[in-house]
């Protein structure tokens, strides 16, 4: 029998060693919250409603706003897309996310006595003027912006933005619904003037991802790529051997062609895939660093190394882009969708875009560029919506307890129904399916250089424009571009106060 004292000892070790554990499953940046975490003494109390995964809290003090209208500026429907109801819906109408969004605005509502009102705007209209106009007159028009990502890091560099950090104080940036990554890249100067976060589920609708034919893949002896993605070896060398092993000339021609003939892959867009291959090593086109200092990172022999093998699968003839700037063809005329394509490259909501197809698909995050390469990192689409508070708002305390709650029930309430029961159980068509788009969502990176392209310059959109070139050679390029997007960022940096 142990002594007293010897057991005591022994259950302070066993403590602390559950102390080191649960510590370390803090994650900084992307880990899988498991959803028991506490909001803390001043958290909101209350009974979970259905649908709602998680009993975290926000931190937020009652408030009564007195009836106090709180005006949206958003996409409206001329933009021909659903950005309008990710933050705002007039009623319920059968629809599961549009429901949830009009549930968790009816709760914001009621628990801090607002009304909650979209104005919407006309995508032709650069997707911002108005806005930019009416802070520039002095109008308090608006509460919160929610707009394209690069024309609202235009409006913020014209100082018509306020900085969150400062600003918001009640914008809890510790907490689950505001991602690492995207609170950290798209600083200014050390200052963050847009953010997305859980106000809406643009983060994972616009994330790039793969999609694969499964009944090819049987006719072909491939394995599904799930176990290697579970066992951390999809990585670029095996997509690509795999792209490789579809490519056929089925019609018999001698040339492989998008309209009658077999591919490895279709890619959705010349500014998706190509540009997200960049990021699967790890590696950023410009780093901001701790405080807000700029530097450009594109450059090293994993990024070199990335292109070379993704250009020599586009040499192949394995592959091809089905949509680019100068050319607009049917969606409905691709490879993937006739079933002459192993795998098509796009966005997470291109998983709701086929659903329609017969075709049974699987879906996979993009590759990671080697086993030793931590995640599966992935971007974000530029074209997602993200918000900001124009500097003519009157109480941005207020702002910030109303955008802190559409967050946290944003991520207790929408993200459950849209990712859960709309994507998994929906769309998706297998229970591999469904653990992929964790791995989708947990990789989800974001670039300053794509969402301030005047700083990026050329290197805004590298794959992209490295498509463009007869012999893509990013080397030259970068040797070719590196001057002035140095200079860019050195302006923002002197700007700034940062010494290079």
């Amino acid at each position: 029998m142990k002594k007293p004292k010897a057991q005591l000892l022994t259950a302070l070790i066993i403590l602390a060693i559950a102390a080191i554990f649960f510590a370390s499953c803090k994650s900084d940046g992307a880990a899988k919250d498991d959803g028991k975490t506490g909001g803390g003494d001043n958290a909101t109390t209350g009974e979970i409603a259905p649908g709602e995964t998680t009993e975290l809290r926000d931190k937020l003090p009652d408030r009564d706003f007195g009836g106090y209208t709180f005006r949206v500026y958003t996409r409206g429907p001329a933009d021909g897309a659903d950005r309008n109801t990710q933050i705002y819906s007039e009623g319920e109408n059968g629809d599961l996310i549009n429901d949830v969004i009009y549930k968790r605005q009816k709760k914001i509502e009621d628990r801090f006595n607002i009304n909650i009102d979209s104005i919407p705007y006309d995508y032709g209209d650069s997707s911002a003027n108005a806005a930019q106009k009416s802070i520039l007159a002095g109008d308090n028009a608006f509460d919160l912006l929610a707009v394209h990502g690069a024309n609202m890091a235009a409006v913020a560099q014209k100082n018509l933005l306020v900085d969150w950090i400062s600003a918001m104080p009640y914008v809890d940036f510790e907490a689950p619904w505001w991602p690492d990554d995207e609170t950290k890249s798209m600083r200014l100067g050390g200052k963050l003037y847009f953010t997305i976060g859980e106000l809406t589920y643009s983060n994972v609708w616009g994330a790039s991802c793969l999609l694969f034919n499964k009944e090819l893949f049987k006719n072909l002896n491939i394995d599904y790529p799930y176990s290697a993605v579970k066992g951390g070896t999809w990585t670029l060398d095996k997509f690509i051997s795999t792209v490789k092993q579809g490519s056929f000339d089925l019609d018999g021609d001698g040339a492989i062609t998008p309209e009658n003939d077999r591919y490895g892959l279709e890619i959705y867009h010349d500014s998706v895939y190509p540009t997200c291959v960049f990021f699967c090593g790890g590696d950023k086109v410009i780093t901001v660093h701790e405080g807000g200092r700029l530097e450009l990172t594109a450059f090293n022999e994993r990024t070199v190394s990335i292109f070379d093998k993704f250009f020599g699968m586009m040499g192949s003839k394995a592959a091809y882009v089905f949509y680019d700037a100068a050319k607009r063809t049917d969606f409905n005329r691709t490879a993937f969708r006739e079933g002459r394509s192993l795998f098509w490259a796009g966005l997470v909501t291109h998983v709701i875009t086929h659903r329609d197809l017969d075709i049974d698909i699987g879906i996979l995050p993009c590759p990671k560029y080697d086993e030793s390469t931590p995640r599966y990192f992935t971007s974000s689409y530029l074209g997602s919506q993200v918000f900001g508070v124009p500097v003519t708002s009157p109480d941005t305390e207020r702002t910030s307890v109303v955008v802190e709650a559409l967050s946290a029930e944003g991520y207790r309430m929408v993200k459950p129904v849209f990712y859960e029961e709309a994507l998994k159980r929906k769309f998706s068509r297998d229970d591999e399916s469904e653990d992929m788009l964790d791995y989708i969502r947990d990789g989800i990176v974001f670039e300053f250089a794509q969402y301030f392209g005047n700083v990026g310059g050329s290197m805004q959109f590298i794959g992209t424009a490295l498509l463009g070139q007869k012999q893509p050679d990013f080397a030259s390029f970068y040797e070719k571009n590196e001057t002035s997007v140095k200079k860019n960022i050195g302006k923002i940096n002197e700007e700034y106060g940062f010494a290079d």
